[in-house]
C-alpha cells in the first residue's frame, strides 16, 4: 500500500487487532477499539450533520442517527418520577401491565377494545357532537337489560321489549277505541275506550283547579247509570 503526498490512502475495509487512535491538532490521541470478547456488530454513521444537543442513537439495528437528549434538570425530573399512579403533574409511565391510571383522559380520535380474537370495539364521539357527560351504572345488569339514559347523563339498566308480539303491540299502540291494542295518548292527552274499569275515583279538574271525584260507595252492589240523552232544562238531580 503507497500513501500518497498528503499520506492518505484508500480502502474498501480496515481490520484492526488493536485500536483506531485519532490524533488532534494538539497533539492528544482519542482511542476507538472494541470492548473485550465483544460480539461482532456493524455500526453505520448518520447521512449528514447533527443539530445542537444532538446525540448518535442506534435503531437497534446499526444505523446511528442523531436524536435530541434530555439536558434540562426539569426534564430529568419528570423522567425520574414518571410512573402508572394517577399523581398531577408527571409523565405517564405504563406499569408491567402496561396499565396506568388518570383522572381524566381526553381522546380526539377514538377509543379502541381489542378482543381476545384481535377484533376491535371502537368508541368515538359523533360528528359535531355536543358536549355531555354520562355515567355508568354502579353495578352489573340482569338478563336481557340495556343501558337506558335518565337525561342527565346517568347510565342504568332498564329491561327492553324482545318478544316479536310485544314488540308489534308496541308499533301497533294508539288512541282509537280497537280491542287487542296499547293505549297512545293523542296530541291532547285524549284516547278511546269501550269500559274503562276504575277500581279507585275519578276526578275532573275545573278551569280554577278545583277536583271533583266521582267513585263507588264503600261495599256498593254493582248497577249501572245511563245518562241522559240530552241537557236538561232544570236540574232534578
Amino acid at each position: 500500500m503507497l500513501r500518497d503526498s498528503t499520506g492518505s490512502f484508500a480502502a474498501t475495509n480496515i481490520t484492526l487487532s488493536g485500536a483506531l487512535l485519532l490524533q488532534s491538532n494538539n497533539g492528544n490521541i482519542v482511542s476507538l477499539a472494541a470492548a473485550p470478547n465483544s460480539a461482532s456488530y456493524n455500526l453505520k454513521l448518520p447521512t449528514a450533520q447533527g443539530g445542537a444537543l444532538e446525540v448518535l442513537g442506534n435503531d437497534g439495528a446499526g444505523n446511528l442517527e442523531w436524536v435530541t437528549t434530555v439536558t434540562s434538570s426539569v426534564d430529568i425530573s419528570l423522567l425520574e418520577t414518571a410512573t402508572s399512579a394517577d399523581i398531577p403533574n408527571t409523565l405517564v409511565l405504563r406499569d408491567n401491565t402496561g396499565s396506568f391510571a388518570a383522572t381524566n383522559v381526553t381522546v380526539t380520535g377514538q377509543v379502541q377494545f381489542q378482543s381476545n380474537n384481535g377484533n376491535l370495539v371502537t368508541l368515538a364521539a359523533a360528528a359535531n357532537s355536543a358536549g355531555y357527560n354520562l355515567k355508568l351504572p354502579t353495578g352489573q345488569s340482569g338478563p336481557l337489560q340495556v343501558l337506558g339514559n335518565d337525561g342527565n347523563g346517568n347510565l342504568e339498566w332498564i329491561t327492553t321489549v324482545t318478544n316479536s308480539t310485544q314488540i308489534n303491540l308496541l308499533y301497533t299502540a294508539t288512541s282509537a277505541d280497537i280491542p287487542n291494542t296499547l293505549v297512545l295518548r293523542d296530541n291532547t292527552g285524549s284516547f278511546a275506550a269501550t269500559n274503562v274499569t276504575v277500581t279507585g275515583a275519578i276526578q275532573f279538574q275545573s278551569n280554577n283547579g278545583n277536583l271533583v271525584t266521582l267513585a263507588a260507595a264503600a261495599n256498593s252492589a254493582n248497577y249501572n247509570l245511563k245518562l241522559p240523552t240530552g241537557q236538561s232544562s232544570l236540574c232534578k238531580c
